[in-house]
């Protein structure tokens, strides 16, 4: 075992051995599960992860230590950090042994997500599996209460009314972790869905360490960053999306002023000190994407990043990027490049049908430079795309979309040189594309080294 994997080792059985201190109940199969087991199943998880390194998908720097603990040495999650499990006189022992269980989970930096569908299931996810937590809340009521003390907590403006009259909701809790919501009568009991923030750690070459792109993906989108290219990152959903974009934030200079607008808080962005984190509402209780984007472009921003465009608001987006805006980034639903770009171009279309559809794709080759294709399955993330969006080839009366592909996950190895599956470089930025130009104009260069491939369409 390399001296990287026992680091990490060492730091998860840290880790494990502070979640043990938790208060345990004695439980026989009369009252209840027996709730060692999930922990039995997380060291399994994590035997497991520190010999399969290489193979699994995206994990945190082990500098990083992410786990706060109380006097004590017990894990406090960014759920309960204010709640005295002990003196809490709201809830039962059996809901306070399900709070201190669910909170191993929370300190886990592992664990990427946490499911509660009712008192009795509840399900956590490691590295693309999801295992069942063993534990059970006293009540539906307290189980409730629970969910009520989280929201209570977040960072949001809604309040546990707000989401009991819609219906549905999603907060920010403390630390970032993002928590949807369902309540009756959509479902018969209250669902939630926390995704974790377990990536705030990491830097690409994290991801190039673990399989989700090579070096050369690495130094081509670190380069398209520092070059003020507009970039949409593409994917389905669950791929990473907000992880890939965050992560390429990282790059930008320190001295840009930056607008983040979202409407659920995904993207996270640490490094910069001049960011203006911004929520639009499109259900028009307050200001839509369409209204907070042309209030933007007064805020003489360097640059903005829109997480999940949707279909009003798209062409304000490409506006942006086409008219001074050089450098924003925006995450969006697709599977392939080509998709992605045709359904930006069919959303402007909904939105101002007025408007002929060659000159519609025409103004999209023109705002967006490059597009990134993510995926994930079976909880490998992997950058599946690499495409330029090609214009200089196409009349503006064109409707259709060019692409150069620059890079492509090859899965069955068919244009790989050794036959096995990788990443291969398929083409080189055009020289006389936008992409170029921009990295000219920031005497950023593209090294040839990172375009291998001898099928070079543009040169």
């Amino acid at each position: 075992m390399s001296d990287q994997a026992k680091k990490m080792a060492q730091q998860r059985e840290a880790a494990l051995k502070a979640a043990q201190r938790l208060p345990h109940m004695p439980w026989d199969g009369a009252q209840g599960p027996d709730l060692h087991n999930a922990s039995d199943a997380l060291k399994e998880l994590e035997r497991e992860q520190v010999e399969e390194i290489s193979e699994t998908g995206w994990r945190p720097r082990i500098e990083h230590d992410l786990i706060a603990v109380d006097e004590q040495g017990v894990p406090l999650s960014t759920v309960h950090r204010s709640v005295d499990l002990n003196t809490a006189e709201e809830y039962g022992e059996l809901s306070k042994q399900a709070i201190a269980v669910i909170n191993k989970h929370f300190a886990s930096t592992e664990c990427s997500e946490i499911h509660m569908n009712s008192p009795d299931q509840i399900f956590a996810k490691y590295q693309g599996e999801r295992v069942k937590v063993n534990c059970a809340f006293s009540s539906e009521e307290e189980y409730n209460l629970f969910i009520e003390d989280m929201v209570r907590q977040a960072n949001t403006n809604k309040t546990w009314e707000d989401i009991k009259r819609e219906a549905r909701g999603v907060v920010r809790l403390q630390g970032g972790d993002r928590m949807m919501i369902f309540t009756p009568p959509l479902t018969e009991t209250v669902h939630v869905a926390i995704h974790k923030v377990v990536a705030r750690s990491w830097e690409l070459q994290d991801l190039v360490e673990n399989g989700t792109m090579n070096s050369s993906m690495a130094n081509l989108l670190v380069a398209a960053v520092k070059s003020h290219a507009n970039i949409l990152v593409a994917g389905e959903m669950g791929a990473g999306k907000s992880v890939i974009l965050s992560l390429l934030a990282q790059y930008i200079g320190p001295n840009e002023r930056l607008a983040l607008i979202e409407e659920v808080p995904e993207i996270f962005i640490n490094n910069l000190p001049d960011v203006t984190p911004i929520t639009y509402y499109p259900d028009g209780s307050a200001a839509g994407l369409q209204q907070v984007l042309d209030t933007t472009l007064y805020g003489r921003y360097d640059r903005i990043i829109i997480g999940e465009i949707h279909d009003l608001g798209m062409y304000r987006m490409l506006r942006v990027m086409a008219t001074g805006g050089d450098g924003s980034m925006s995450t969006f639903h697709a599977g392939d490049a080509r998709s992605a770009l045709e359904q930006v171009r069919n959303h402007v279309l909904l939105e101002y049908p007025q408007l002929p559809p060659a000159t519609v794709a025409h103004f999209v080759r023109q705002a967006i430079n490059l597009v990134v294709v993510v995926e994930n399955i079976d909880g490998q993330h992997r950058i599946k795309q690499i495409a330029e969006v090609e214009w200089r080839t196409l009349s503006s009366e064109a409707e259709t979309m060019g692409l150069n592909e620059l890079f492509v996950w090859d899965r069955n190895g068919q244009q790989s040189a050794d036959g096995k599956p990788g990443f291969v470089s398929i083409s080189r930025p055009d020289d006389n594309g936008k992409l170029v130009e921009k990295a000219e104009r920031y005497g950023i260069k593209f090294d040839p080294t990172w375009f291998p491939s001898d099928n070079m369409m543009l040169r």
